[in-house]
């Protein structure tokens, strides 16, 4: 047997791991690197024990044996045997790449095949397919027909601008995917049509800003530094209160100046006064 097995992240999203007790979720998350080559693995107690959680104080024998029995409840392992008891994994397969020439062959029986019909399911990987199926249905959705056309005067808005700054800019054919930006940024980030403006002129003004914010989606994603420099830079004179007026957080005193640890922000406590008023 190799000295571990791949352990697909789709473990995360399984509905059927979530419902487990949390210590089942860890033995039958610490027993997958120590499945054989059809995915499984004794059911006794104290091989459990020696091999899979012997440093873990709280698996006692008997938390084990209420953990294996747990399992044997999902539709995750099947657990089988009189005399001598085994667990296969059933999503073993579909979550491993196998070379069985290069490892042994398993030494454990195989559960009757009326049993293992009993417990057909759907498996992690075809849970991690249904979810991003999903999840891309839900952002994407709305961007399939056509958009709506608040979203799609933002999109050309930021095409504009950046043609303005350079003629030869990379620009999509399709503005689909930039109107759905800024869909995604009223829906899901609640930002407002108004904000999204002053941020898509802002970012095409600025000097640094306007040579890396060159797509919808990369806007998106810098919304909130870029909101946070705009405001930096119609910051007031002074400051006498202490308070940032870009984060409202309290800033450090400097002696003569106030210092804003989060946003970097430096401000005098006093209107500077220059020479030469009345004589």
């Amino acid at each position: 047997m190799p000295r571990g097995r791949m352990l697909n992240k789709s473990i995360s999203v399984d509905e059927e791991v979530a419902k487990l007790s949390e210590k089942a979720i860890i033995l039958f998350t610490f027993c997958i690197p120590h499945l054989d080559v059809d995915g499984k693995i004794s059911a006794n107690v104290d091989i459990l024990k020696g091999v899979v959680v012997p440093y873990l104080k709280n698996f006692t024998k008997k938390k084990i044996e209420k953990c294996i029995q747990e399992l044997a409840k999902s539709p995750l392992v099947l657990l089988y045997g009189s005399e001598h008891k085994y667990m296969q994994f059933l999503g073993f397969n579909s979550n491993q790449k196998i070379n069985k020439e290069r490892e042994a062959p398993s030494e454990i029986p195989d559960p009757p095949p009326e049993l293992l019909k009993s417990k057909s399911r759907s498996t992690p990987a075809k849970v991690k397919l249904n979810l991003s199926k999903v999840n891309l249905s839900k952002d994407k959705s709305s961007c399939s027909e056509n958009p709506k056309p608040e979203f799609s005067e933002r999109a050309k808005k930021l095409k504009s601008l950046m043609l303005q700054n350079n003629p030869k800019a990379k620009i999509p054919k399709s503005l689909d995917d930039w109107a759905n930006g800024v869909r995604l940024m009223v829906e899901q980030d609640k930002r407002t049509l108004e904000e999204i403006d002053k941020v898509i002129e802002w970012s095409q003004k600025d000097d640094f800003w306007k040579t890396n914010i060159l797509s919808m989606g990369k806007l998106r994603k810098q919304f909130d530094q870029l909101t946070m420099k705009m405001n930096l830079t119609k910051k007031p004179k002074y400051c006498e209160s202490g308070i940032c007026f870009s984060c409202h957080k309290q800033m450090a005193d400097c002696g003569d100046y106030w210092h804003c640890t989060d946003c970097q922000a430096k401000f005098p406590k006093k209107l500077e006064v220059e020479d030469g008023g009345r004589g």
